[in-house]
C-alpha cells in the first residue's frame, strides 16, 4: 500500500508508480539533469575566480539579501556581482568595517532599491552584510572559506548534517538562515568547479552530503504536484504549504535515492522545473515533458497579487 499523509482535513498519497517512472528517466538522463544545475549564483562577478576569497564572499553577502517577489533570483545575482565589480575593495571585511553601516547602506541601496522584500529595505538588508563581516572578523579572518574549520575545531567531529545545524544556530550572529537559504548556500560553498557536490570551498566529499535533504519551497512542492508524485485522495488543503514539508520531503528523498542522486544535487534542477509548474507555464525545453501528467489542479493565492501575505498560501485542489 502506498504511503499516505493526513495534513488537516487533506489525505495524500505517494503515487509510487510515477515515483519510479521520474527516478528512472533522472537515472537515464542525469547528465542532462544535472546540467540544469547551473543557476545565477554560478556566475562570478568579473574579476572574480573560483574558490577565491572574493567568490566566497560573493556567496555569502548575497545569501543574506531577502528579494523582492516581484523580481526574480537572476535579478538578485546580478545586483550582487555589479555591486562586487564597482566595489570590490569596499567589500572586503576589514574594509567594509572600517565605516559606518551607513555609509555601507548608501552604496548598497544604488544596486539594491528595487530588490529588498518589505517589510525589510535595503538599510536593514546592508546592516545584515555590515554584521556578517564583523562576524568574519572576529571569528575566521575575514574568509568564509574557513568557516567549516571553525566548525570542526568546535565540534571535535566531522558531520555534514551536524555542520549544516550549526550553521543554523550562528544566524543571530550573522551568518544567511531560512532552510531554503542557508542550504543554497551550503550547496553552493561544497560544489566543485565542475558543479558536483565534494571538494568545494568547504572540503566536504560526496558521500559526507549523502544526507543532506533537500530544502522544501513552492517551487519544490509545485513540481512534485505537477509531475504527479504527491496525490490528493480525500479532502482540500488552504494554508502554508510548510505544512507539506513531510510528504514532499519524503517523495524526493525516494526520488534522489532510486535515482542514484544525492537530495542536494535535486535542488537546483527540481526548483527550476517547479518555478514553471507553479505559474501553470509549461515548457517546451521541459527536462520531465514525456512523462508529465501536468497536474495543475493547485494554486498559491499570493500569485496574484505579489508581494503579498499569502504568498506561501498554498490551495490544493483547486475547487
Amino acid at each position: 500500500m502506498s504511503k499516505r499523509y493526513w495534513i488537516n482535513s487533506l489525505c495524500v498519497e505517494v503515487n509510487e508508480k510515477q515515483v519510479d517512472t521520474v527516478s528512472r528517466h533522472i537515472y537515464l538522463n542525469k547528465k542532462d539533469f544535472l546540467s540544469l544545475t547551473c543557476g545565477p549564483e554560478h556566475i562570478l562577478p568579473q574579476g572574480a575566480k573560483w574558490g577565491g576569497l572574493e567568490h566566497a564572499l560573493y556567496l555569502t553577502y548575497t545569501c543574506l539579501i531577502d528579494y523582492n517577489l516581484k523580481s526574480v533570483a537572476d535579478d538578485l545575482w546580478s545586483a550582487s556581482r555589479k555591486l562586487f565589480e564597482k566595489h570590490l575593495e569596499e567589500l572586503y571585511p576589514q574594509n567594509l568595517v572600517k565605516n559606518s553601516p551607513e555609509h555601507f547602506a548608501n552604496i548598497f541601496k544604488n544596486y539594491f532599491k528595487n530588490i529588498y522584500r518589505a517589510p525589510a529595505s535595503p538599510e536593514k538588508m546592508a546592516f545584515r552584510i555590515y554584521k556578517t563581516a564583523k562576524y568574519l572578523l572576529e571569528n575566521v579572518d575575514g574568509d568564509p572559506r574557513k568557516i567549516l574549520d571553525l566548525y570542526l575545531n568546535s565540534a571535535k567531529k566531522r558531520d555534514a548534517q551536524d555542520f549544516l545545524n550549526w550553521l543554523k544556530n550562528q544566524k543571530y550572529k550573522g551568518l544567511p538562515n531560512g532552510d531554503k537559504v542557508i542550504k543554497l548556500w551550503f550547496r553552493t560553498m561544497c560544489e566543485s568547479k565542475e558543479l558536483e557536490l565534494g571538494n568545494g570551498m568547504w572540503n566536504l566529499q560526496r558521500h559526507e552530503l549523502a544526507k543532506i535533504p533537500m530544502p522544501i519551497d513552492k517551487n519544490i512542492i509545485s513540481a512534485g504536484i505537477a509531475l504527479g508524485l504527491v496525490n490528493v485522495t480525500e479532502g482540500r488543503f488552504e494554508g502554508s504549504f510548510s505544512k507539506l514539508y513531510e510528504p514532499f520531503n519524503y517523495v524526493w528523498t525516494l526520488v534522489a535515492e532510486k535515482s542514484q542522486t544525492l537530495p542536494l544535487e535535486l535542488d537546483e534542477p527540481i526548483w527550476k522545473t517547479g518555478r514553471n509548474c507553479r505559474r501553470k507555464k509549461c515548457q517546451p525545453s521541459c527536462f520531465f515533458k514525456q512523462i508529465c501528467p501536468k497536474i495543475t489542479n493547485f494554486m498559491f493565492k499570493g500569485e496574484k497579487n505579489m508581494p503579498s501575505k499569502e504568498w506561501d498560501i498554498l490551495v490544493w485542489p483547486i475547487q
